[in-house]
């Protein structure tokens, strides 16, 4: 056995896994229906180092993936394959996933996982992770209307259409805004990486001359959108009014780009976003549960208008 980083030339055999994984443990009988059309390429850009992977006999039957947002970080998803589950192996690379965030100063780490199986949380507690709140993944239809009318009725504004100079202007009033929510918090390494991988569109709204939201939405060919959707992976609001206003900036980029379907994640502790968005037409598809490493709750609390997974 053997664990060793991961890149770009491992990812066909990692996505397998991940499908073969995951549709194991949801009882989907074929792997490649699960999160169909969506790709992991993307983790790569966002941080080179952060994939690690276990070989047996120069196979890949595990893997993890770590993602810093500044001064926090959180891992997954972590696979194993299923004739290794209970082997050890996750145990092996939580440990990898550890050291990580230690070597990036991260201050706060966390990880998504299934709210119902007592197996994934007994395993994530031996290492200091706890549940906290519920995650929500939810889903809204997308009227397809003419793609200018879409455009033109647009306010916000667009990460890929700045030049260099004003590409550093907003991801500085970006990490501003999250330093707000919780300090030292940083989405730069999202943006860039949609940026430049183009499989997708963050969008900036501004009050005042000012930014206060902006969302980070993956949609096409090599994103982390499933196919025919548009997935916002991060996006943060300075107050319930603003929020809905991105709400609806991003129903605008997706029925723009041809879409059906907006899907988002919210950690239930934002109450005020969790409420917003079902009052906006989100309904829940599937439920999780956020482990922290912390006796805080992090940024998952009331009054905060973030929208993440942690996936």
């Amino acid at each position: 056995m053997e664990i060793k980083a991961l890149n770009t030339s491992h990812l066909t055999e990692l996505e397998n896994l991940v499908r073969v994984a995951f549709a194991k443990h949801i009882g989907i009988p074929d792997p490649n229906s699960f999160n169909s059309g969506a790709s992991l390429a993307s983790r790569f850009e966002v941080a080179a180092d952060g994939a690690f992977g276990t070989f047996i006999d120069n196979k890949l039957v595990a893997a993890i993936f770590c993602t810093p947002w500044g001064s926090f970080g959180f891992f997954g998803p972590l696979v194993v394959l299923p004739e290794y589950w209970g082997s050890g192996l996750a145990q092996a690379l939580i440990e990898i996933a550890d050291q990580f965030f230690k070597d990036k100063n991260i201050e706060l780490a966390g990880l998504y996982t299934f709210s119902n199986s007592p197996k994934h949380l007994a395993l994530y507690q031996k290492f200091g992770y706890w549940p906290k709140q519920l995650t929500a993944l939810m889903s809204t239809e997308i009227s397809l209307l003419n793609p200018a009318s879409a455009e033109t009725t647009a306010t916000a504004e667009r990460f890929s259409q700045f030049d260099g100079a004003s590409q550093q202007s907003y991801l500085e009033a970006a990490r501003e805004l999250c330093n707000g929510i919780y300090p030292g918090l940083d989405l730069s390494s999202e943006i860039k990486a949609l940026a430049s991988c183009k499989i997708g569109e963050t969008v900036f709204i501004e009050k005042d001359g000012a930014t206060v939201g902006f969302a980070v939405c993956h949609f096409g060919h090599g994103s982390e959108a499933t196919s025919n959707s548009c997935y916002i992976k991060f996006a943060a609001a300075s107050d319930q009014e603003q929020f809905s206003r991105l709400l609806s900036e991003c129903r605008k980029l997706s029925s723009a780009v041809g879409v059906t379907h907006l899907t988002a994640g919210v950690n239930t502790a934002r109450h005020q976003a969790y409420k917003t968005m079902l009052q906006s037409g989100f309904k829940m598809q599937a439920i999780g549960v956020a482990m922290l490493r912390a006796d805080h709750d992090g940024f998952n609390r009331p009054g905060v208008f973030v929208i993440d997974d942690w996936r």
